[in-house]
């Protein structure tokens, strides 16, 4: 828990009085700074999310800072990424540009409005964010690009882990629930959770299509989100919309109370492609993703975070095994079991231990054995296969007569397990 009052209070200090301490970096013969300004779990078992500034002069570090307190607002106000911020840390990378209008990724609408489809040189993101994260010493998992341009813009690459927004100031676009902050969390759905547009298309728009898409479906009778469907819901055909009309923002939009069905209309298709509810982020006409967006995303927070780790310690009577998480709190189960080793008494005080939620366990194998732990996200926001929220972490153990009782942690390839 403490964590996360940490986390509370770094993102309502963010700003040029309130930020992390800068380190220093050089980028194409311009000297530039990185601030980690969000830190909730070891960079192992983080996710890092690198905000990049693009297209802001010297003197504009106070708007910069200003529209990543904008983004920020994700992990206070937009689920799951709220209940997730512990498994998140956030760090912002300022570069200014020489003259106003510039950009260093070369950021362009090559298509006419009311497009606001972005694109940018990947290369020259990739050295730049490169150069930062070697000088401040952490690996970038996800890249949210900030381009100083009031018009309206978004772009991100299904499961790319880069996302490029504009920062969006035109009051207009905000009538229509188009902030910063929805923007952003709608491209993350994109580069993170490898969702589709939920909307159909527009003048300007592509087929979205992709049968494995978890939040779009091309046959009614086979949908991605079997686990989730209300069979009593009705099948709901779409309307026709002019093209390029906008879609009108819905407050108020509750998934949890909103039953699961079959919504004509997505993947930038009006006919034969359905959603699963009638409104989410990723339809950009709600403040909140739909069930199905919202369990891909916690799916894929698990994929590409640690949130668990198996420590040991040599205390009196033999080694402790220790499980730390930095799931949401009183979310994880923890189940120990002897993988490997016959130890009847060890595999009775292991069941024991899973019984009484034990996160810590005193082992004194008298021959060689494999303890295992599975953590378990308990979270009712993924119906689907369970293994994919769990991961094993298992521990090698010799009599400590053989090899001192020392230890071997390595990681179990279970459900959504990834190594880095």
């Amino acid at each position: 828990m403490k964590a996360w009052w940490i986390a509370c209070a770094w993102i309502a200090l963010l700003g040029v009085d309130g930020r992390g301490q800068d380190v220093a970096f050089q980028h194409e013969g311009r000297e530039g700074t990185v601030t980690t300004v969000l830190r909730s779990a070891p960079e192992w078992n983080a996710l890092d999310l690198v905000v990049v500034a693009d297209g802001y002069g010297a003197a504009e570090r106070a708007r910069f800072d200003a529209d990543a307190r904008e983004v920020l607002r994700l992990f206070e106000e937009v689920e799951p990424f709220a209940t997730y911020r512990g498994l998140f840390n956030v760090h912002l990378v300022f570069l200014p540009v020489a003259r106003r209008g510039e950009t260093h990724l070369q950021v362009r609408y090559p298509q006419p409005v009311p497009s606001n489809r972005m694109e940018f040189d990947v290369r020259r993101l990739h050295a730049l964010v490169g150069r930062a994260t070697v000088a401040a010493g952490f690996a970038a998992d996800l890249i949210h690009v900030v381009v100083n341009q009031d018009r309206f813009g978004g772009t991100a690459h299904r499961g790319g882990r880069v996302s490029v927004v504009s920062r969006n100031r035109d009051a207009r676009n905000r009538q229509h629930g188009l902030d910063l902050l929805l923007v952003t969390a709608h491209e993350l759905g994109h580069s993170l959770g490898g969702l589709v547009e939920e909307r159909p298309g527009d003048a300007h728009g592509h087929d979205d299509h992709d049968d494995h898409a978890p939040n779009a479906a091309f046959d009614r009778a086979q949908t991605p989100w079997e686990a989730w469907l209300d069979r009593d819901a009705p099948l709901v055909t779409s309307r026709q919309r002019p093209p390029g009309a906008a879609i009108p923002f819905t407050r108020g939009f509750d998934p949890d109370a909103t039953p699961v069905g079959l919504h004509e209309g997505a993947a930038l298709r009006a006919r034969s492609a359905w959603r699963a509810q009638p409104h989410c982020i990723m339809r950009s006409d709600a403040a909140s993703f739909c069930v199905v967006c919202r369990e891909a995303l916690v799916v894929a927070f698990h994929e590409h975070a640690r949130p668990a780790a198996l420590t040991e310690a040599a205390v009196e009577g033999g080694v402790a095994l220790s499980i730390e998480t930095w799931l949401p709190p009183g979310q994880a189960v923890v189940r120990w079991d002897l993988a490997e080793g016959d130890d009847p008494s060890l595999a009775l005080r292991l069941e024991a231990a899973t019984a009484a939620g034990a996160r810590r366990v005193v082992v004194a194998p008298a021959s060689r054995v494999v303890v295992r732990c599975v953590v378990e996200d308990t979270t009712p926001w993924v119906r689907g296969d369970r293994a994919r929220v769990q991961r094993a972490l298992v521990a090698t153990l010799e009599p400590p007569a053989a090899a001192g009782g020392s230890l071997r942690e390595a990681l179990g390839e279970v459900g959504g397990a990834s190594g880095r």
